[in-house]
C-alpha cells in the first residue's frame, strides 16, 4: 500500500477545515425535537467579486445586519419561514452573519463570506438534497431584502455544487498528488463560483495551500 504522506494528510485537513467548530448551524428534528449539528441550502443570481471592500474606518454591514433589521420591519417573515420549519431559523442567520456587503448592498467575497460558507455546510461534512436546499433557501429569502437574499441564495447553492464536486475530488485523487489536487480545486472553485468570485473568496485559503505545496518541494529536494 502506498503511505499516506504528512503533508497529504495536512493539506487535506487544511481543505476539509477539521477543528473548525464556530457557528454552526442545527437541524431540527420535529419528531424527537433534538438538534444536530448542520443545515441545508438553494439558489439564483450572481456575487460580485471583491472590488468594494470597506475602509477601515467604514462601518461593515453583514448579513447578520440586514437580517434584523428586515426581521424587525417585515411582518411576513415568520408567516413564509414558519410554515416549512426543519431549520432553527437563528442558527442559520448565525453562520450567514459575517457574510459582508457594500455600499451598494452587493455581497463582498472574501475571508469572512467563506468561513460563513464553512460554518453553514461544517466544512463540507454535511452536504443537501435538492429539498433540503430548497427549504433552507425560502428561509433565506424571507429574512433578507430581495437584492441581499438573491445574491446569498446564488453563492450558497454555487458553494454547495462545488462542495459536491470537491468531495469527490478528494475520493478520486490518491495519495502523493497533492499538487494536482491543488490544482483541481481551484479549477473547481473557479467553475462553480467564477473565476472573479473564486478568487476573492479562497484567495487566504489557497495561499496557505500554495505555501504548504512550497514547503513540501523544499523537504524534498534532494539538492538542497
Amino acid at each position: 500500500m502506498k503511505r499516506i504522506s504528512l503533508y497529504h494528510l495536512l493539506l487535506t485537513l487544511l481543505f476539509l477545515g477539521v477543528g473548525f467548530v464556530i457557528n454552526h448551524v442545527w437541524f431540527v428534528d420535529k419528531e424527537s425535537n433534538q438538534q444536530s449539528q448542520f443545515l441545508g441550502l438553494e439558489s439564483v443570481p450572481a456575487v460580485a467579486p471583491q472590488t468594494n471592500t470597506p475602509q477601515a474606518n467604514e462601518v461593515l454591514v453583514t448579513v447578520g445586519n440586514a437580517w434584523t433589521e428586515f426581521e424587525a420591519t417585515s411582518s411576513s417573515v415568520d408567516d413564509k419561514a414558519q410554515s416549512s420549519l426543519k431549520f432553527d431559523r437563528e442558527r442559520i442567520r448565525s453562520a450567514l452573519r459575517n457574510i459582508a456587503l457594500d455600499r451598494n448592498g452587493t455581497v463582498i467575497a472574501d475571508h469572512a463570506a467563506l468561513q460563513s460558507l464553512n460554518a453553514a455546510f461544517a466544512h463540507g461534512q454535511r452536504l443537501f438534497t435538492a429539498e433540503e436546499l430548497q427549504d433552507f433557501i425560502a428561509i433565506v429569502k424571507s429574512s433578507l431584502p430581495t437584492q441581499v437574499s438573491e445574491q446569498v441564495a446564488t453563492i450558497i447553492e454555487n458553494f454547495h455544487d462545488y462542495l459536491h464536486a470537491r468531495q469527490s475530488l478528494f475520493a478520486s485523487v490518491a495519495p502523493g498528488d497533492e499538487l494536482l489536487m491543488m490544482e483541481e480545486l481551484q479549477g473547481l472553485q473557479a467553475m462553480y463560483l467564477g473565476d472573479g468570485v473564486a478568487a476573492d473568496l479562497f484567495r487566504v485559503e489557497n495561499a496557505n495551500g500554495n505555501y504548504m505545496l512550497e514547503a513540501m518541494a523544499l523537504e524534498q529536494d534532494t539538492s538542497l
